[in-house]
């Protein structure tokens, strides 16, 4: 089942093409780790198929992008496993985290 997702106009305005991007080829995926940061009041939730989504106190979906090793790890205080490493490091090898900022649908 589909939950609908209150979404920042920065997201549906200035990242659509990247959220399509996730959508369609990786997918978003199911948060499994939830980390909040008090400098940006926000959290960084970071999903089974490796996009970090960035929600602001009330749960609105800021950005998402497809997380680096480098980012996954320090959100989590390196503490991945390595089923979600090997999934991070295969988007990083497939050219993922590259392509989501240059493909354009709209």
């Amino acid at each position: 089942m589909i939950e609908k997702q209150k979404m920042a106009k920065h997201l549906t305005h200035d990242r659509i093409d990247r959220a399509v991007y996730i959508a369609s080829t990786i997918g978003v995926g199911k948060e499994i780790i939830r980390a909040y940061n008090e400098k940006k009041d926000s959290y960084s939730c970071l999903t089974d198929t490796g996009v970090m989504i960035i929600r602001d106190p009330k749960g609105v979906i800021i950005t998402m992008y497809i997380a680096s090793m480098n980012q996954a790890i320090a959100m989590t205080n390196n503490q991945l496993s390595k089923t979600l490493r090997n999934i991070i490091k295969r988007n990083e090898k497939e050219g993922h985290l590259t392509e989501q900022n240059s493909k354009k649908f709209f």
